[in-house]
């Protein structure tokens, strides 16, 4: 099946899902954490004698709109090349730059908002253009996103549990009745690959425990060395559009939370 709208080559693998007399119904879908991690084609040996020189990189392009203070910046070292690495907080510590021989690696926490993801957007694709102009030679291969949302189903639902019941086709019940306390919960997980821009993503759904009307949406993708989707800001838009397709999939009419104010 070719998944609508993008390049040929870009195909569903579906994982235990079905829509049976489900009609769309009304969310709203809150980001929770967004992380980006792209791993260098080879350990960049020179790491250790320039920490400072490419903190000073990161803080540079970072700064003022991070906010980025001398207590935020932390270097470490060791008697392994891979011990040796970074750090910049950013946020009070809700979000980190990390770099280390073998990678670039930028993680956010705590989103509340649609606006929350273009700032920590902006901050990946920042330290990932520092990257490239403090090592001009240096390639990257792989490279995975991440991004996850809690989504609050509207009314019209009993519990979330009824709502992936409908969504979900029969398949792999198990026998709990020798552990007492245990329930089995339905989920979804389907993925995505486009074989000629080389990535493939996951897309899952999933109870959150002791909520009974809201799910758990995380989304993961893959960027081969070759992949023709370039750049942190446009990996990270393809996941913004692909989980958009995929809440309108599950009969979703997704609205998100646009700013803090809203």
């Amino acid at each position: 099946m070719r998944t609508r709208g993008f390049a040929p080559g870009a195909r569903l693998r579906i994982g235990g899902f079905s829509r049976r007399g489900v009609s769309s119904m009304d969310a709203i879908a809150k980001p929770r954490k967004l992380g980006y991690e792209a791993q260098f084609s080879t350990p960049s040996f020179d790491l250790p004698g320039r920490l400072t020189e490419l903190l000073q990189s990161l803080y540079g392009n970072l700064e003022p709109r991070f906010l980025i203070s001398p207590g935020d910046m932390h270097v470490w070292g060791g008697e392994s090349l891979a011990d040796v690495g970074l750090r910049v907080d950013i946020f009070g510590g809700s979000g980190r730059v990390e770099v280390t021989v073998d990678k670039l690696s930028v993680d956010f926490g705590n989103l509340q908002t649609a606006s929350d993801i273009a700032i920590c957007q902006d901050c990946i694709a920042s330290s990932e253009k520092t990257i490239r102009e403090f090592w001009p030679d240096m390639n990257f291969e792989f490279a995975f996103a991440n991004l996850s949302y809690v989504v609050e189903l509207g009314d019209g639902i009993e519990s979330a549990s009824d709502y992936l019941l409908r969504l979900t086709a029969p398949g792999i019940s198990l026998d709990l009745g020798g552990i007492e306390g245990a329930v089995e919960h339905p989920g979804i997980r389907l993925g995505i690959e486009n074989e000629k821009e080389k990535w493939d993503v996951s897309i899952s759904t999933e109870l959150r425990v002791g909520e009974k009307k809201s799910i758990f949406v995380p989304i993961f993708a893959t960027f081969h060395d070759n992949s023709t989707v370039q750049g942190a800001k446009n990996r990270i838009d393809l996941l913004i559009r692909l989980v958009d397709l995929y809440f309108k999939g599950i009969g979703l009419n997704v609205s998100t939370i646009s700013s803090n104010s809203a």
